[in-house]
């Protein structure tokens, strides 16, 4: 099971932040197949980064089987 607690990713540069996921919470289940479909620069690319483990989110928990 993955669990996602408010996760919120910001990318400074130059001075200005551009916030790409905002308080994204959800829970999947061991077996669910998830679709994360969106317009560019919707931040999807950035959600698997960071449920996969690949990159730290700014704020919030993700959880993989409790830990």
């Amino acid at each position: 099971m993955i669990r996602c607690d408010e996760v919120t990713k910001i990318f400074r540069k130059n001075g200005s932040e551009i916030t790409s996921l905002d308080r994204f919470t959800a829970d999947i289940g061991a077996g669910e197949f998830v679709a994360v479909r969106g317009p560019s620069g919707s931040g999807k690319t950035t959600l698997l980064l960071t449920l996969g483990g690949m990159q730290r989110p700014s704020a919030g928990l993700v959880q993989f089987s409790g830990r």
